[in-house]
């Protein structure tokens, strides 16, 4: 610590960015930074802070995994006391929304959004560069009803399983979209991206064609096409159109494609955007670390095109 500061009264936003300025002169240097022809977005819940398969190796496999995706915007979930270690060690700007979700990006946050409940969203205001913004929000929605293990035990119709969805995630999602409105109206001027850990199905993957692999389940899962009708593209099943070759399971790298230890297997993260300017040109899961891979959710990492 070189230098310590006390004010005995409230310093102002212009006063805090000006001392800011001067130790991190380069990020107000909005004039002359270069506006960035690709972005990479990583959306990664990395269990429990990534301590779950070691208090510190854990966190520094979740870097390394970070920093092999090369990611310039990462939406964290169950961040849980990392997300600082995980940003100083990628140099990151960061905003910590709650104990769970967390936002780290390799450009400047100029303004938070505060949105539904901070346990479950946030987002922030990213400047690229030239006058350009970008919006990006972090998503968990609840984790009950398991629907998996209701489609596994066989007991239930489709019906039956959409209509539980309306207690939590669909009643989620209808909230945040609502509340975010006014962000959507101005996507063609701003593009957002809203990824996480959504916590079900996608209405896209639940298909006649995919039964086979979903215990003979076809559902029209009202939680994705709640983000469909707000506008949304689903970047990775935009760009693998067959989820039966691409099926992009999330859920869980814990466990092989076939097996339904751990519950069944699925595509529950997501990375979703709207937005003329924006248009997503590669999308993967990342679930590989050569060691041991520290979370129970694989990745997802999409790329993006910025016209």
């Amino acid at each position: 610590m070189d230098e310590v500061k006390i004010w005995d009264r409230v310093v102002s936003p212009a006063e805090i960015q000006e001392q800011y300025a001067r130790f991190y002169p380069s990020t107000h240097q909005e004039k002359n930074r270069i506006q960035p022809q690709h972005l990479r977005v990583l959306a990664w819940n990395i269990w429990h802070g990534g301590h779950r398969y070691g208090e510190a190796v854990g966190v520094q496999r979740v870097i390394e995994t970070i920093k092999a995706t090369d990611a310039d915007i990462i939406g964290l979930i169950e961040t849980y006391g990392s997300g600082e270690i995980i940003a100083d060690a990628l140099g990151y700007h960061f905003y910590l929304i709650s104990s769970n979700l967390s936002i780290m990006s390799r450009y400047p946050i100029t303004e938070t959004i505060t949105a539904f409940k901070p346990f479950n969203f946030g987002g922030a205001k990213l400047s690229l560069g030239k006058g350009k913004d970008l919006i990006f929000f972090d998503t968990w929605l609840h984790y009950l009803p398991d629907y998996g293990q209701g489609v596994i035990e066989g007991k239930k119709s489709a019906k039956q399983l959409i209509a539980e969805e309306g207690k939590t995630r669909h009643a989620e999602v209808r909230a945040i979209l609502k509340e975010i409105a006014p962000y959507l109206e101005e996507s063609a001027e701003t593009p957002i991206i809203m990824s996480g850990d959504f916590n079900v199905g996608s209405h896209l993957d639940w298909i006649e064609e995919t039964k086979g692999i979903h215990h003979n389940k076809k559902i029209k899962w009202p939680v994705t096409l709640e983000m469909a009708n707000a506008g949304f593209t689903d970047s990775y099943r935009e760009l693998h159109i067959d989820p039966l070759l691409d099926p992009g399971f999330t859920w869980t790298p814990r466990a092989a494609t076939s097996s339904d230890k751990y519950g069944l297997r699925d595509r529950i993260d997501y990375i979703f955007y709207q937005g003329e300017n924006l248009s997503a040109i590669e999308s993967k899961v990342v679930d590989y670390h050569p060691i041991m891979f520290p979370s129970d959710h694989a990745g997802v990492l999409t790329v993006f095109r910025i016209d």
